[in-house]
């Protein structure tokens, strides 16, 4: 299979096929990106996200889905204890 493009079609029947005209169920893209979560490649899931905007809507739920904000990172946020 070669690259992927997506069809013109809304969301939640959203086709992915491949150059050849193949078509990529759904669920293997959600497995996929399920693995990157799991295994903890934000950064691979960031450029998946990058893709296109049918990438993005896709991605953006198991990039946001735990969020974690810490002190190292961002000191001026006072912490639950301070407040």
């Amino acid at each position: 299979m070669t690259a992927v493009e997506l069809t013109n079609k809304p969301d939640p029947s959203l086709l992915l096929t491949s150059s050849n005209g193949d078509h990529v169920p759904i669920e293997i893209i959600h497995h996929i990106l399920s693995i990157l979560e799991i295994q903890g490649q934000f950064r691979a899931l960031c450029k998946v996200q990058q893709l296109s905007s049918a990438f993005h809507h896709l991605t953006s739920p198991y990039l946001y889905r735990h969020v974690h904000i810490y002190a190292s990172i961002c000191p001026i946020l006072p912490t639950v204890r301070e407040m």
